[in-house]
């Protein structure tokens, strides 16, 4: 009887054990599922934020915007093909964000928040740069540098898209994010003079006299 007995405990001891050797074996690959999850989360933080600093980057000067418009629409179609690959970028992000990050909607909607102002400013720049495309050929037309102007107010949301999702990334993930170099925009004040200058009487007649 008591072989019996101890052949039961034997089993029962048995299953435990592989049962437990089960839980922790499920425990280990939960765990580096999750780190893998979370190195790709970071990872297309680096890529979202590397390819919106290549539309900051990206140099639409007032000469441009006044005298060469062929190269100012090239230029305009280069910003919004990179805005494009951006936001498909950002979308692949809150997709994974959803499915794997510990508190998805507090950081999707986080996310939302820093993207809203940028897209709202992009939304702007197509506009200045429709009204653009349809007057630039009419000598009326006196504002010729705003399309300019209007993609520095786009790089100032740009800049401070940046800087939230390196707060972002330090604050859900505890990664130092790829820190892109982006050039130097000009404040608002130096940005106004810099239109009154090319909108000036002086300018008009120089542009004017090579029509």
């Amino acid at each position: 009887m008591s072989e019996i007995i101890a052949s039961i405990l034997g089993v029962i001891t048995g299953l435990i054990g592989s049962l437990i050797g089960m839980k922790i074996q499920y425990n280990k690959n939960k765990s580096e599922k999750q780190n893998d999850y979370r190195d790709d989360i970071i990872s297309m933080i680096d890529i979202v934020v590397f390819k919106i600093s290549k539309i900051r980057n990206n140099e639409l000067s007032f000469d441009n915007a006044i005298i060469n418009k062929d190269v100012t629409t090239e230029i305009y179609q280069e910003i919004v093909s990179d805005f494009n690959s951006f936001d498909r970028q950002l979308q692949e992000l809150i997709v994974m964000m959803s499915h794997h990050a510990s508190q998805p909607n507090k950081n999707i909607q986080e996310l939302l928040e820093y993207y809203q102002p940028v897209e709202n400013q992009f939304n702007n720049f197509k506009t200045s740069y429709r009204i653009y495309n349809q007057k630039y050929d009419k000598i009326e037309y006196e504002e010729r540098s705003r399309i300019a102007y209007s993609k520095l107010k786009f790089e100032r949301r740009v800049g401070e898209f940046v800087e939230n999702m390196r707060d972002f990334s330090i604050k859900f993930y505890k990664h130092n994010m790829y820190d892109p170099k982006l050039k130097r925009v000009p404040t608002k004040e130096e940005a106004r003079e810099i239109v009154d200058s090319y909108q000036s009487k002086s300018y008009k007649n120089k542009y004017s006299s090579k029509e």
